[in-house]
Order: structure tokens, then sequence, then C-alpha cells
């Protein structure tokens, strides 16, 4: 499970020293006091300085991951025609640029003189028009109720382009998020610098409260990210508190470890058994097998977490028929099946899968007699007839015929459908 203050760092910061502004007299720096604070006896520049410079640091590396997303994507872009959605939010991230290196050049101004003109120069950007910038970004973010707002365009974007959607694809979902989150921050941060400044204090605090109000909403929005919940710095609710309070708020989450995708018409789920390979056992037939087996599958959940096997025994899970991981595993860009060494690990690992380190081993569903010949199917679509031993693909090996040595072990791969309610917790339909 990732962190999610990886993410959000930049967002957490403006946040922080904003719920901080709500109490703070001028006189020493926090954010969205800066225009006041500087030229002050106590001359916090380098505090500034210090603050400004991580936070945009932060903007900026997320503004490179984002551009690379969007580079990589950028025929899901033009056929969702996302550029359009995100057309009405550029100007704001435009003048949060502007506005940046011009509060940088201010703390560092060195005389009187230079702290006027960075002064007059910020002025000439951050005017009225800034105390609208919430509501745009609010609206942006699916405050109006419009259709597609951005949060749910770019998720559509990241589904279309992942035909396997794992890890990978939440976390583009999370880098994505923590950027647009972050631009949002920036102009709540020069609103309320402009709004402290004009000396409206009561007006900073409500704009403080209500950016509170609507990125809880716009989180709700949120669907597949790589953590379950995010924590965050606000302002207290209470309309005349200037208190703040860390809140943690729950998100829609793809959980680690599991990849979808359509196999045979339907989407399904699939998961690399996380708790270590299965042995064959040291007793006769097959009966240890199967009770680590059944053990296994009932330790996983439908989303892939290991939970507790007395009261969480779900019984969707299953081990592909041999011919079907044959098709999965070709379909990941793996080559099994068509004699000689098979090739399957790399193309599991670029599709998200965890691997183990070593050589990587699958169980397959079918099962041989005490010579090593395999036993005939049920029928059509069915397993084999139990047997002592299992056949085994083995990455960059001929695939053993059968597994007799006692202590061989190997991984499961596992699958079962994706259910319609659980795909809304992944993406927008």
């Amino acid at each position: 499970m990732a962190d999610p203050d990886f993410f959000n760092g930049a967002a957490q910061a403006i946040g922080q020293q904003l719920a901080d502004s709500a109490a703070s007299a001028a006189g020493s720096f926090v954010v969205g006091q800066i225009l006041s604070a500087i030229g002050l006896d106590t001359d916090p520049q380098a505090a500034i300085q210090s603050e400004l410079s991580a936070i945009l640091a932060g903007i900026n590396q997320l503004e490179q991951d984002v551009a690379a997303l969007k580079q990589d994507m950028d025929a899901a872009m033009s056929q969702l025609q996302y550029s359009e959605v995100e057309s009405g939010i550029l100007p704001w991230i435009d003048k949060n640029a502007a506005l940046n290196g011009l509060f940088q050049d201010l703390a560092t101004a060195t005389d009187a003189t230079g702290l006027a003109n960075c002064k007059a120069a910020i002025l000439d950007v951050l005017d009225g028009s800034i105390t609208s910038a919430p509501s745009a970004w609010n609206n942006a973010l699916g405050g109006d109720g419009t259709a597609v707002n951005l949060i749910e365009a770019w998720n559509r974007v990241v589904r279309l382009h992942y035909d396997f959607f794992g890890q990978d694809a939440s976390l583009a979902l999370a880098k994505h998020w923590s950027y647009i989150d972050a631009q949002q921050a920036q102009s709540i941060m020069y609103c309320v610098e402009w709004l402290n400044h004009q000396g409206d204090r009561a007006g900073a605090l409500r704009t403080l409260k209500q950016w509170r109000t609507d990125r809880t909403a716009q989180i709700g929005l949120l669907r597949g990210m790589p953590y379950p919940t995010e924590r965050f710095v606000y302002t207290e609710s209470d309309p005349s508190s200037t208190g703040s309070e860390t809140v943690w708020t729950p998100v829609n989450w793809f959980p680690s470890g599991i990849v979808i995708t359509t196999t045979s018409g339907a989407p399904m789920v699939y998961c690399l058994t996380p708790v270590g390979p299965i042995s064959r056992g040291q007793g006769p037939g097959f009966d240890d097998f199967d009770q680590q087996y059944n053990q296994l599958t009932l330790r996983i959940t439908g989303v892939g977490q290991i939970q507790d096997v007395s009261t969480d025994i779900p019984t969707s899970w299953n081990v592909p028929y041999q011919g079907t991981l044959v098709e999965f595993l070709n379909r990941c860009g793996g080559s099994v099946g068509g004699g000689g060494a098979d090739y399957f690990a790399t193309a599991l690992a670029n599709q998200g899968f965890n691997l183990p380190s070593g050589q990587l081993r699958l169980w397959t569903d079918v099962n041989r007699d005490s010579n090593g010949t395999p036993i005939p199917v049920i029928g059509p679509n069915l397993p084999s007839m139990p047997g002592p031993y299992r056949s085994i693909f083995v990455d960059g090996d001929s695939w053993w015929s059968p597994s007799t040595d006692p202590d061989d072990s190997a991984y499961l791969l596992f699958q079962r459908r994706l259910e319609t309610n659980e795909a809304d917790n992944y993406w927008y339909s």
C-alpha cells in the first residue's frame, strides 16, 4: 500500500501553513501573510524562502511526473478529449506559476527599494480576480455537477490507456490528483494572501473553511487510488474557530497485488499468491497440496488482501485451467506453451504483478498420475481428476512434467470475475 503523504506533500505543506495562518497575527511568517510579513522587524525572508522553495520543488516534480504521463497517454487523452476538460483551469495554473516566481523574488530582495519593487510586481498579477479561483477550481473538480470533471476525465484516460489495470494505473491516478491538488492549494494560498493584504481576515478564514468542504467532496470523487485514507491539516470546521485539526478521509482505493484485465470477454481480477509458494508436501497423494491451497484460498478476500480466515471466507477465487493460464500469460507478453522454454516472469512484472525473487514457478490445474501421465479431465472446461502430482510452468525452462519432488514449490495465480460494485471503486464506467 502506498503512503498518501508521499503523493500529497506539496498540498499538505500549503494546507498546514494556511491552517497556521488562520490563528496567526502578521509579524511572523506563515503562508498567506507573506506580503504583510516581509519588511517587518522580524525579517522572515529566510523562512519564506525555505518554505516556498520546498513547496515549489515538490510541485515542480509533480508537474514533471504528470507531463511524462500525459506524453505516454497522448492517444487516450486525444480520444477522450481530455485537453478540453483541462482548459478551464490552465489560466489559474499559469497565474500560480507567475506568482511563484514573483514571491521567490520577494523573499530574496535585499533592500527597501527591492522589496517595494517586488511587492508592486506581485500586485500587478495578484488582484481581486484571485477571489474567484477557489470556486473555479472546485467547479473544475466536480463541484458544479458537470457531466465530466477533471478527476473523472483523467480516470477515464488512465482506464483506456492501461489494458492491464494494476499498480501503474493506480499510481498514475495518484500523481495526477497530487498535482492538481497542489495547484488548487496554491490558488487558495494566493487568494488568502490577497484577502489578508486587504485586511479581510474574516474573508480569508471563510475561504479556508470552504476549501475544506470542497476538497472533502473532491476526494469522494477519486477512484483507484493506491491508499485507503489520506491525511490533511485544515482549519477547524466551526465558523468562528481559528484552530487547526488533522483529518483522515477515506478514499476509494485500489489494493496492491491485483491486476484487472479482460479475458474471454469478461473483466477478470488476477492475484499472484501474496503469501509465498505452495509446497507439494510430504504426504502420499495430493492431500497436503490441496490443504495448503484451500487454506490460501480462504485467506484471499475479494480484493486480494490477507484477512482473518475465520471471518472472511470468499469462494470466488480459482486457479485458471491450464489452457486459460497459457492464454493469459501470453496475453501479458509472455511466451508459453509453444515448445521449449517458457518465459512469463518479465511479462507479469511489466503488467504490475509483484514477483518473488528467484526463478518463478506457477502451478497449473493439471493433475498427473504416479507415472507422470496427465489424468483426463472430468468434462469440458472442468479440471482433471485428482492425482498425486501436478504440472508446473517454470520461467526460463521447459515445464516440469510432472512435479514429483516432494520439496517442489511454486506460486499460484488466482483469478475471479470483477464484481460490478467493486469496479466502481476503481474507475468510472
